[in-house]
């Protein structure tokens, strides 16, 4: 006798249970850090490869920036190690030269040394 399940849902998780969200990003974007403690993952990502574990991975590490208050933001800042960066259409401003970095950019200081 078979068993059914009425529209089966699963969810990924990581193995600390961070809720993974697959979903359409802009593009260029694998993967996204969010306040509330998930994490989104482009559709176009394979979860099972080797970029969709790096992303997760890199993803974590914002994640735990959080928790642990090295980090926050909101639409109109990035707080990182006390020190208040504007955020403008995609972009990150530099507080000590004035700098525009597009989100995301590895010069950032809170992109440095991620996976």
């Amino acid at each position: 006798m078979a068993f059914k399940l009425d529209k089966e849902s699963r969810k990924y998780r990581t193995p600390d249970n961070t809720q993974i969200i697959k979903k359409k990003l802009d593009e260029g974007i694998l993967a996204e850090a969010n306040m509330d403690g998930t994490i989104f993952v482009s559709d176009t990502v394979d979860l099972d490869t080797p970029e969709g574990k790096r992303a997760v991975n890199h993803e974590m590490q914002h994640i735990t920036d959080m928790k642990t208050g090295r980090s926050t933001y909101t639409d109109d800042y990035v707080l990182h190690d006390g020190q208040m960066w504007p955020r403008l259409n995609g972009y990150i401003l530099d507080p000590f030269t004035g700098k525009k970095y597009e989100e995301g950019s590895r010069e950032l200081p809170w992109e440095k040394n991620k996976i």
